[in-house]
């Protein structure tokens, strides 16, 4: 695990970065994206984010998730200036179960971190409500 008070920013930046790139790619400067970060020392689990992610319709799941992949990878090693190993993924929303997602991703992990919308990750700038 590299995020810490530190390098908290370069995971940040990788992020928009990733995020800005995969707009401009899909050529939608709108797409929603809201971040979520969770971990916790004392239960020992990683620094993380869970997202909301708007995938354009027209673009299909696998291209979409090869490229988010791809570009997090690339701007991840960019913004430490090392190898980074990650790991990403995406799944579809089942609509149906979007409360609990919702509490999922803003659940109290523990004294480190927050809950609720505190835990959203206003400092990412490609924050789109």
């Amino acid at each position: 695990n590299i995020v810490n008070q530190l390098t908290l920013p370069k995971f940040i930046k990788s992020v928009d970065w990733t995020i800005s790139s995969i707009r401009r790619k899909f050529k939608d400067e709108n797409m929603k994206f809201i971040p979520f970060f969770g971990g916790g020392k004392d239960m020992q689990i990683s620094f993380h984010i869970h997202a909301f992610i708007e995938r354009p319709s027209s673009v299909d799941y696998w291209t979409f998730n090869d490229n988010l992949k791809k570009y997090f990878r690339q701007y991840a090693s960019r913004a430490y200036k090392s190898e980074v190993t990650d790991e990403l993924w995406i799944q579809p929303l089942n609509k149906s179960l979007i409360a609990k997602h919702t509490h999922y991703c803003t659940r109290y992990e523990d004294n480190t971190f927050y809950k609720g919308s505190e835990k959203v990750l206003l400092e990412c700038n490609s924050c789109l409500l």
